[in-house]
């Protein structure tokens, strides 16, 4: 498989709606779909849309793993689930359709245990005709840089194109060591860079000057409705986000 996508903590996407939001009432849940999430998972997802196939690993344990991994075995996309002893989460998007306002609930990761990270190596090893690998999702606190640098030490080796999205920790790691695109929105780009950034100017220049003297070869930097910002050591490029009907605004992290 040419693309391999990976999730540390996927979730299950509980979405449904109510008439009305009414403080101490019960309010009887209309339109309930519960999917499977997490950004490894949404990725795999977008690209079976495309006709583009890849495999998905992903860490789950618990009720909610169970129910995951069943929701998974009809997925248009492979993949493989590495068992945990803790579950996953239910995430929550709660739908007003009085004034159609909608609230995101995002639970708490149970943090995996350092040493579950390594599982994910002897697996990537089997797919020798990977060309990309696809980090998406919360990394969780607990990830060790040592397996971070051992991952990436060998996808160099294999000239294999690493992408990451994500935040914290895991994200300026990533961006050290070197990989081949980094994407953080502007919050998690001010949070990596330790400065605020109010314009696309700012942004410009401290991303121009980040990548100067970094491995990594590629800042793509997510501006919601605005667009994207594309920055790298020959190029500063901005792509205008075109205009669609909004459906829904969750996204798993």
């Amino acid at each position: 498989m040419e693309i391999i996508t990976i999730n540390f903590h996927p979730t299950l996407d509980n979405y449904f709606e109510v008439k009305d939001m009414l403080p101490s009432s019960k309010m009887h849940v209309q339109n309930q779909v519960i999917l499977p999430g997490g950004g490894g998972l949404n990725v795999s997802r977008a690209l079976s849309q495309l006709n583009k196939p890849s495999f998905a690993i992903y860490f789950a344990g618990g009720a909610y793993g169970h129910e995951l991994a069943t929701k998974l075995s009809e997925a248009p996309f492979e993949n493989y689930k590495i068992e945990h002893h803790k579950s996953i989460r239910e995430n929550i998007v709660l739908k007003n359709k009085k004034d159609g306002a909608e609230y995101r609930f995002n639970m708490p990761i149970q943090e995996l245990d350092p040493a579950d990270y390594f599982k994910i190596l002897p697996l990537i090893a089997l797919h020798q005709n990977m060309k990309f690998l696809v980090l998406s999702g919360h990394f969780g606190d607990t990830i060790p840089l040592e397996f971070l640098q051992e991952l990436i030490e060998y996808t160099q080796k294999k000239k294999i194109k690493v992408l990451i999205d994500t935040k914290g920790i895991g994200l300026r790691n990533a961006f050290d060591i070197g990989v081949f695109l980094v994407k953080p929105n502007r919050r998690e780009f001010e949070m990596m860079v330790g400065e605020n950034c109010p314009d696309l100017a700012s942004l410009k220049a401290k991303g121009q000057a980040y990548i100067s003297t970094s491995a990594t070869e590629n800042i793509l930097i997510s501006l919601g409705k605005e667009g994207a910002l594309l920055i790298n050591k020959s190029q500063t490029r901005f792509f205008q986000a075109p205009t669609i009907e909004q459906k829904k605004q969750c996204r798993s992290r």
